[in-house]
């Protein structure tokens, strides 16, 4: 693109009309003007009390926007606002809220409206590829709707914002182009937190587990649980974690009353219950469930836990009682909390309900601020207790995101939920949301069933199987298939892990495979060797002539050899070959690509175990001539 940041300021954000809203319901419009040539990159804007400065930073195809908003009166939990056009572009992809905690992603025409609380998107313009996120200020996010882009506060009466406010970045490919728009964020400081590079990935999740959610929802007991492993133990399935989920906790009235388990449940107590999951079973890690405000509720106002920290916690109103958002108030709760799992034997925490943090805070101050605090405390106290070893979950706001400083795995998605047929928009999700999520966390594809329900166990599987991130399944007693898991996991319960997160394949970004008659393809890799899933989510069968070209990691000079897991086929390759292939409704296909090397005696592949779905991953592997194979 000849120049990214004019395209920006002029096409996409319509010059930069600005309408700065105050707290008491009255707005001014601002034109925001270059202000000499001397300042290139820089607008600004006053009138009646109110300065604005819009500053450009870029280097190439990338740019970061900043706000300076200076206003004598005070300011609206939505400040200020100008137009959004998408009409240059032909192909529009948003990825929006679709609730509080988790991004979905849809498909916009152009010159069409944006979602509510769009964060991030993609735009196909003449030959470019161009994405954007959203950043955090000061105390200021922003967002996209219809056809404006806002910066909010969530809470009114500031007087000023300060801050980078959006990235923007333009390439050959959607993936290059969101890439390229966090990793030039990060280099010019707009990002404070790390990238995914900088967050080393728990060993733990090298590793199958098992949570108990979906298998007994809020009813989970130390009985059931002892019964479910010993299910897995029969079946010669190891479980190397495992997550005691949500029902496990001292509640009343959906309000946390105590550190400990409930009675009724556990009546030996945590550690009890733990130790013999630990030395019985043999499971290595061992995770309990909480949210952020420790409960759904939080604390219940008048119960003894309430009393014993009453200088830790915070009222945010209408009986909220949680974690001061002060980082050294709050962290008093979460070390005190944490040191007693610790000594129970608990090894890492999934906390939920991240995103909420919005609807209660922002009574009281700033959300940006406040989450900056909540994050520090708990992973403060999280890195103390349990070596950094967390799972974030329904936290996929920009406000959590870029708030979180140590911690590494971030859920991609809404729950799996097995008895729904959810798994084409399960999918999509997870794919879509890589692409900018990917960048600066490890992402969670959350567990699946591995036989009941409307999962389809296979399609579930190998999604699992490329993700790049943990693997774990929530099946109920009597509900394990070894035939379904033994090709994600192996036998010695180790799982296949890939480098990256998984990706949709470039064909598939700017349409609804879902709807129009495509296989949805994703794609991931090991060194030089790349995975490729095909999904058919439709409601229909589909043949579909496939180029190799579509998966953008693909290396131009070689040629490859792919093993196809389920009709147990290799095939030579390379960019330009065209695989064909038919799959019914549900249908699913998981091919490994080998590059093709030299040798003294001949063409050889180094080849991994064929009976897993990705076994360009497996710890096995042993060479093997061309001519053998094809």
């Amino acid at each position: 693109m000849e120049n990214i940041t004019n395209y920006i300021v002029k096409d996409l954000f319509c010059g930069i009309k600005a309408t700065v809203n105050f707290e008491d319901g009255s707005n001014v419009a601002l034109s925001a003007a270059r202000a000499n040539c001397r300042c290139k990159g820089t607008w600004n804007a006053k009138a009646d009390g109110v300065s604005l400065k819009i500053k450009a930073v870029a280097k190439d195809n990338n740019v970061v926007l900043y706000a300076d908003l200076v206003s004598d009166k005070p300011l609206s939990a939505t400040p200020i606002e100008w137009s959004v056009s998408t009409a240059s572009a032909t192909s529009v992809v948003g990825l929006a809220h679709d609730n509080p905690w988790w991004i979905q992603c849809s498909w916009l025409e152009a010159g069409g409206a944006f979602k509510e609380s769009t964060e991030h998107g993609l735009l196909r313009v003449g030959e470019d590829d161009i994405a954007f996120s959203g950043l955090m200020g000061d105390i200021f996010g922003c967002e996209l709707e219809g056809d404006k882009i806002y910066l909010w506060t969530g809470f009114a009466g500031a007087k000023e914002l300060h801050g980078p406010f959006i990235t923007v970045a333009a390439a050959s490919t959607p993936m290059d182009a969101m890439a390229n728009a966090w990793r030039y964020a990060k280099e010019i400081g707009a990002i404070n937190v790390p990238l995914k590079e900088d967050r080393p990935y728990p060993e733990m999740f090298e590793h199958f587990g098992w949570c108990t959610w979906d298998a007994f929802y809020h009813d989970v007991t130390a009985e059931k649980i002892f019964a479910k492993l010993d299910e897995f133990k029969s079946k010669g399935i190891k479980i190397k974690w495992m997550i005691i989920d949500d029902g496990w906790n001292g509640v009343i009235d959906g309000k946390m009353v105590a550190f400990s388990a409930n009675k009724e449940k556990f009546p030996d107590g945590l550690k009890a219950c733990i130790d013999k999951i630990k030395n019985e079973y043999g499971v290595g890690y061992v995770g309990v469930w909480h949210t952020i405000s420790g409960y759904w509720g939080g604390v219940k106002v008048d119960s003894d836990l309430a009393k014993d920290y009453e200088d830790a916690l915070f009222s945010f109103g209408q009986g909220h009682l949680s974690p001061d958002p002060d980082p050294e108030k709050g962290f008093k709760f979460w070390d005190a909390f944490h040191g007693y799992l610790a000594d129970c034997g608990v090894d890492f925490v999934k906390v939920d309900n991240q995103s909420s943090t919005h609807d209660y805070v922002s009574c009281n101050m700033t959300v940006a601020d406040a989450v900056r605090g909540i994050h520090e405390a708990l992973e403060r106290s999280v890195n103390k207790h349990f070596g950094g070893k967390i799972i974030n979950c329904m936290g996929m706001s920009a406000e959590n995101v870029l708030a979180r400083p140590t911690s590494a795995v971030n859920r991609n998605s809404n729950d799996f939920m097995p008895r729904e047929d959810n798994f084409p928009s399960h999918v999509l999700q997870n794919l879509f949301n890589t692409l900018w999520h990917s960048h600066i966390m490890h992402c969670d594809f959350d567990m699946w069933w591995s036989e009941a329900g409307l999962s389809n166990p296979k399609q579930s599987g190998v999604l699992r199987a490329i993700s790049g991130g943990p693997v774990y399944v929530s099946d109920g007693i009597g509900q394990t298939s070894a035939a379904n898991i033994i090709p994600v996991v192996g036998k010695d319960g180790d799982i296949c892990r890939l480098d990256n997160a998984a990706l949709p394949t470039v064909d598939c970004i700017y349409s609804d495979s879902r709807k129009n008659g495509k296989l949805l393809k994703a794609y991931n890799n090991s060194a030089d060797n790349i995975a490729l899933a095909v999904f058919n989510i439709s409601k229909e069968a589909i043949s579909e002539s496939i180029t190799l070209d579509v998966v953008p990691i693909i290396d131009a000079d070689k040629e490859y050899i792919a093993y196809e897991y389920f009709t147990k086929k290799f095939t030579r390759v390379n960019k330009d070959t065209v695989i064909d292939a038919s799959l019914d409704v549900a249908g699913v296909l998981s091919y490994s690509l080998y590059p093709i090397m030299n040798g003294d005696d001949g063409e050889y592949i180094v080849l991994g175990d064929c009976d897993r779905y990705v076994g360009i991953a497996t710890k096995e592997k042993k060479t093997v001539y061309v001519s053998e194979l094809v």
